[in-house]
């Protein structure tokens, strides 16, 4: 599973934000200026929230200069439950 954020311009990423609850399994973020080329830029490890929220942040490697950041999120095991309450994507102007 991957969630894509298009940012409608280029940034300076600096991290992505993620609040979860039930589990999160091992995430990799990646960056593209085009939606197409994709450069990994940081990664996060599993974790189980059970019931509570959690907050997660993928700090991004420098320079993220980019349009487009891609969550991906490892497999999770049969009837493993993940719930992202919010999400937020942190950066400048270039």
């Amino acid at each position: 599973v991957s969630i894509t954020f298009d940012l409608k311009q280029s940034w300076r990423l600096r991290c992505a934000k993620l609040w979860v609850s039930d589990s999160l399994p091992a995430t990799t973020a990646e960056v593209s200026t085009d939606g197409k080329t994709w450069t990994p830029a940081g990664q996060a490890a599993a974790l189980e929230a059970g019931a509570d929220v959690y907050d997660v942040t993928l700090d991004l490697k420098a320079p993220a200069t980019a349009r487009y950041l891609r969550l991906n999120f490892a497999a999770r095991a049969a009837g493993q439950a993940m719930t992202i309450v919010e999400a937020e994507v942190w950066g400048d102007t270039p």
